[in-house]
């Protein structure tokens, strides 16, 4: 299997390769890991400890962010360094401020990951979600350095779970410990002889719960927003934008306005989004006061979303009739309710959310316009906000438990 699994890597590499000759992502994939080990070697690592943390992407990013942000304040002499294995997560945080390096990840090949680990020569290791690295963390576990999987979450039908699955089974007796965000991947995990698994929830629960404390304004949201009551879409695909334009339509969301953040902001995008609207609609980044009589807000620019839930009273999220839901945890930390599409099986938190009152899936636009009509009641409004943070509350403290038993590797 081993062997399978190396050649599968290769072919990996070869179609990306491949890919780069058309698709602008496999591109920037291919050309981030040019002359990585020089790149790696020319870092200066400095003294004193260095903690590796490796990411996905954006959204482990997010997770693993609470981690690295909370070892600045507490531990400021350890050194930082991040991966990312996607473009999207290293173009967008490459200048990330708190980590004093950020480098792609090359593929999982024993000479990479020897040759990785010989430059970077880091004291702690630790991954997000659902990255695991067989030959990078063997090696890890060669040279003694502590090895951590953080915000984990497992399922039975995940290979590790398999008859067939043995070569992946034993990659998670590789890490030193495993934070899991739930009882039931512990089981899992117990199920299979994996002992030591902490249950310690989710980080990104930690970050949102941060970041609704940090208040940020803007002109034109606040007058677009004074009047009515407002639906924040954020990440909104193609059919999530049909169901929004047959709620505005409806008599019933009279009285309400739309602040739509759409899953792609390019400038064609855009502009066939206004034209599919059929609704007088302003652009973020072009409105002027005169516009702001406008029913819909097209929010055209990236890294405001999670901040401007906070003018809400509802919260849609994208991806529910694709690949999958975008992240739900930033509108329910800013106490909105929450709805979704069918989409949503493997997101842990939209099941807590469902179980307690505080979101809904719907499958269709009837649905979700039932849905708005219930929640157009503030009572219903309320009720919902205030179990979705006790939802939340609840599940804090993930952060702390890891820093905790990284304090204890350091010392």
């Amino acid at each position: 299997m081993q062997a399978i699994y190396l050649f599968s890597l290769h072919a990996y590499g070869l179609l990306i390769k491949l890919g780069a000759l058309f698709h602008p992502k496999a591109k920037a994939w291919v050309e981030g890991r040019k002359n990585w080990r020089q790149k790696v070697g020319a870092w200066q690592r400095g003294e004193g400890k260095l903690l590796w943390m490796h990411c996905a992407s954006l959204g482990e990013f997010e997770q693993g962010r609470p981690v690295l942000e909370a070892i600045r304040r507490e531990m400021p002499d350890i050194r930082l360094v991040l991966t990312f294995f996607s473009p999207s997560g290293y173009e967008m945080r490459k200048n990330y401020a708190t980590v004093d390096g950020v480098f792609y990840l090359p593929l999982d090949t024993p000479a990479n990951a020897r040759d990785f680990l010989g430059l970077l020569r880091p004291d702690m290791a630790v991954f997000v979600k659902y990255e695991f690295w067989h030959f990078f963390w063997k090696e890890l576990g060669n040279r003694g350095i502590p090895t951590l999987l953080i915000s984990a979450i497992f399922r039975p039908g995940q290979a590790f779970f398999q008859f067939w699955g043995g070569f992946f089974r034993k990659m998670l007796f590789l890490p030193e410990r495993i934070f899991v965000q739930d009882e039931a991947s512990k089981g899992l995990l117990d199920r299979i002889g994996v002992t030591g698994a902490v249950v310690a929830g989710d980080t990104r629960i930690d970050r949102v719960l941060a970041m609704a404390e940090e208040k940020k304004e803007w002109k034109l949201l606040d007058d677009f927003c004074r009047d009515g009551k407002i639906l924040v879409a954020g990440s909104a695909w193609p059919p999530d934008e049909q169901i929004l334009v047959k709620w505005l339509r409806d008599p019933s969301s009279e009285g309400w306005k739309c602040i739509l953040a759409p899953h792609e902001i390019g400038e064609e995008t855009i502009r066939s989004l206004i034209q599919r609207l059929g609704e007088p609609a302003i652009r973020f980044t072009g409105a002027g006061k005169e516009q702001t009589a406008a029913r819909i807000l097209i929010l055209d620019t990236i890294g405001m979303l999670a901040f401007v839930y906070r003018y809400g009273h509802v919260a849609y999220i994208g991806g529910g009739f694709g690949k999958g839901i975008h992240n739900i945890l930033e509108p329910m930390a800013q106490g909105l309710p929450v709805l979704f599409g069918p989409r949503h099986e493997k997101f842990r938190e939209a099941a807590l959310l469902q179980e307690a009152g505080a979101a809904w899936a719907f499958r269709n636009a009837e649905e979700f316009i039932n849905r708005m009509t219930f929640l157009t009641n503030e009572e219903n409004r309320k009720d919902a906000s205030e179990k979705g943070l006790a939802v939340l509350r609840q599940q804090q403290g993930a952060t702390r438990l890891i820093i905790e038993y990284l304090e204890k590797l350091k010392s």
